[in-house]
């Protein structure tokens, strides 16, 4: 069983790096409220965290859960996004997913490794 400590370990890794993503991103195209890219950062952690690399990861393979984070970055940016910006472009949520799911790639490694307890050679293959 995973301890405690794995699973806060992936979400903070997780949430500096969407944190570090929206800082960067989203200043340059609008302006921004440092409240709702902390609220955004955690909306997306915590929901990639549970349904992406808790559910999905378990039983799909790296890939798989990075396409599901692009889908799930991006949904979240362009349906609650405007609440704290105003207005999303999709380009620009798209710019930012693909910046997190870099991140994310190393992260599913990790949740692999430390929370399920598989080596490298054991990643699970796609359903069939």
């Amino acid at each position: 069983m995973p301890s405690l400590t794995h699973h806060l370990t992936a979400l903070a890794i997780k949430f500096v790096i969407t944190g570090f993503v929206l800082i960067l991103i989203f200043p340059v195209f609008y302006s921004e409220s440092m409240w709702g890219t902390i609220v955004l950062t955690a909306i997306i952690t915590v929901g990639s965290y549970v349904l992406g690399d808790l559910a999905l990861l378990r039983i799909s393979s790296n890939l798989a859960t990075c396409i599901f984070d692009f889908a799930f970055v991006t949904g979240v940016l362009m349906v609650i996004g405007p609440v704290f910006y105003g207005f999303t472009s999709i380009w620009v949520a798209m710019l930012a997913a693909t910046l997190v799911i870099t991140g994310e790639f190393v992260i599913h490694k990790y949740v692999q490794r430390f929370v399920f307890g598989l080596v490298d050679s054991e990643e699970p293959s796609p359903v069939e």
